[in-house]
C-alpha cells in the first residue's frame, strides 16, 4: 500500500515527513565530522625531525628562551614529541660529539653491531695517528674483526656504504705537503731570516704553472637534457716566476714559455712582463740567473739590499761566477716550503683565483654574444700576449693584506714576531 494513500490523513502524513527528517538529521552530522576528521588528518600528518633539528629545537628552548609550545609548533610537532626531545638532551649531544651522522631521522640497530662498533672504534685511532684508510682497507679489517668476534659477516659495498652514512664519514684528498714538513728547522732557522731587514726588503721566490687555456670539462643542464658533447681539452701552458716583499708594496713576475718567438709578439714594443722560452716552457739555471742579475741592476739604481729567500728547487742555482751585490739569497732547509714559504699559504692560490675570474668574464662575454661563440673558439683567441696581460691584471688584483697575512702565517711568526712599519 502506498504511504500516501486516501486512508492516512493529512495531520498524520505530516507527523510521518517530520520523523523522518528527525532520522536523516543525526545521519548527515556524523558524516560532516568524518570529513573534518580526515582533512585534519591530511592537514596535520605525522612529521620526524633529524637529530641536528632536535639539538635546534633544545637550543630555541634552552638558549633563545622560546616557550615549548611555541617551539613545538615552530617545526610541526607535538607538545608532547617536544617534550620527549628536551628529555633526549644528552644522548643527541653525545651523537654530535662522536661524529655522528646528524642528518638521520631514526636510529636503526645494526644486525652486526659488534663488528660496526669495533669497527668505528679503529677507524677514530686510525684517524687519530693520521693513517691511510681507503673502502677496501675498511671492508678488509671489518672482515677481520668478524672472524675475531665470531659473526657470520659479508663485508659488501652496501655494508660499507651504511657504515659510513651512520659514522658520517666521507673520502677526502690530500692537499699540499704539509704532512712531510720539517718542523723543526722551520722554528730554527726563522728568528735569524729577517734580523736587520725592513718588510720592504724582505722577498719571497716561487714558480708555478699556468694552464692559460683551461676550459670547463663539463657545464650546468636541465634535468633531462642528454647534451653532454665534449671537445678537445687546451694544455698550453706557462711557467711564472713570481717574486713579492713583505709589506705587499711591490709584486714582479716573469713568464716562461715553449715558442721563442710568438706570432703573437709581431709589432709589440713593450711585453707585460720579462718573456722567456724553452722546449719545456720550464724555469732553468740560467733564465733564473738571467732574472737575477736584472732584479740585482734594479736594487743598485734604488739603492736598496734585500734578502730572497726560496726553495731548494735545482732552476735556483745560480750560475758559477754569479756574484750578486745587493741581493741575498736565502735558502730554505728541505721540507719546509710547505710551511714558511708565503707564496705556498695563498697568495698563488689567490692570483690563481683572480686569472680564472678573467677567463669566466671572457665565456660569459662569448655566451651573450650575438650568435654565442663556442667555448673552444674562446680558447682560441686567447694568445700568450693575451695571457700575460690576464696574469698581470691578476696580478695586480692580489691585495698588499693578503701578502703580508701569508708573511705573517703560524710558522712565520712562532718565535719571530714581525713588526710592520705603518
Amino acid at each position: 500500500m502506498h504511504l500516501l494513500d486516501s486512508t492516512f490523513t493529512l495531520p498524520t502524513v505530516l507527523l510521518i515527513q517530520k520523523f523522518a527528517c528527525l532520522l536523516v538529521l543525526p545521519l548527515k552530522t556524523v558524516c560532516l565530522r568524518s570529513l573534518r576528521l580526515v582533512m585534519s588528518a591530511s592537514a596535520f600528518q605525522r612529521k620526524t625531525l633529524s637529530i641536528s633539528e632536535h639539538l635546534e629545537l633544545i637550543d630555541d628552548v634552552k638558549v633563545k628562551k622560546l616557550k615549548l609550545a611555541t617551539a613545538a609548533k615552530k617545526y610541526g610537532i607535538g607538545y608532547s614529541t617536544a617534550a620527549k626531545i628536551l628529555k633526549e638532551e644528552d644522548d643527541l649531544r653525545f651523537c654530535m660529539q662522536m661524529n655522528g651522522n646528524t642528518n638521520r631521522k631514526r636510529k636503526r640497530q645494526s644486525v652486526h653491531k659488534d663488528v660496526n662498533e669495533a669497527l668505528t672504534q679503529w677507524f677514530t685511532q686510525a684517524c687519530a695517528h693520521g693513517a691511510t684508510v681507503t673502502d677496501y682497507v675498511i671492508r678488509q679489517k671489518a672482515s677481520q674483526l668478524a672472524v675475531n668476534l665470531e659473526v657470520d659477516f659479508g663485508s659488501s659495498n652496501g655494508c660499507l656504504m651504511r657504515w659510513k652514512q651512520a659514522n658520517n664519514v666521507s673520502f677526502k684528498k690530500f692537499h699540499g705537503e704539509s704532512t712531510s714538513a720539517d718542523h723543526g728547522s722551520a722554528n730554527d732557522i726563522l728568528p735569524h731570516l729577517f734580523r736587520g731587514y725592513e718588510p720592504k726588503d724582505v722577498w719571497n721566490c716561487d714558480g708555478t704553472g699556468i694552464f692559460y687555456k683551461a676550459i670547463p670539462s663539463g657545464s650546468l643542464r636541465f634535468a633531462g637534457d642528454d647534451q653532454s658533447n665534449g671537445t678537445k681539452f687546451p694544455k698550453d701552458r706557462l711557467t711564472m716566476r713570481q717574486f713579492t716583499n713583505m709589506d705587499g708594496s711591490e709584486k714582479q713576475a716573469v713568464v716562461v714559455g715553449q715558442s721563442a718567438k710568438p706570432r703573437c709578439f709581431k709589432n709589440v714594443k713593450t711585453l707585460p712582463f720579462s718573456y722567456f722560452a724553452n722546449r719545456k716552457a720550464w724555469m732553468t739555471s740560467q733564465l733564473f740567473t738571467d732574472v737575477m742579475k736584472t732584479l740585482d741592476r734594479k736594487m743598485i739604481s734604488q739603492n736598496r739590499k734585500i734578502i730572497l729567500f726560496l726553495d731548494n728547487e735545482t732552476c735556483h742555482n745560480l750560475l758559477p761566477g754569479t756574484n750578486l751585490s745587493n741581493i741575498k739569497l736565502s735558502f730554505m732547509p728541505p721540507n719546509t716550503t710547505s710551511l714558511i714559504q708565503p707564496l705556498d699559504q695563498d697568495i698563488i692560490r689567490s692570483f690563481k683565483a683572480y686569472y680564472r675570474r678573467e677567463l669566466v668574464r671572457m665565456q660569459i662575454a662569448a655566451i651573450d654574444a650575438t650568435p654565442p661563440v663556442p667555448l673552444y673558439e674562446v680558447a682560441k683567441q686567447i694568445t700568450v700576449l693575451k695571457a700575460m696581460h690576464m696574469i698581470k691584471r691578476a696580478l695586480f688584483m692580489v691585495k698588499p693584506s693578503t701578502i703580508q697575512n701569508c708573511f705573517k702565517r703560524p710558522a712565520l711568526s712562532l718565535n719571530h714576531r714581525l713588526k710592520w712599519k705603518k
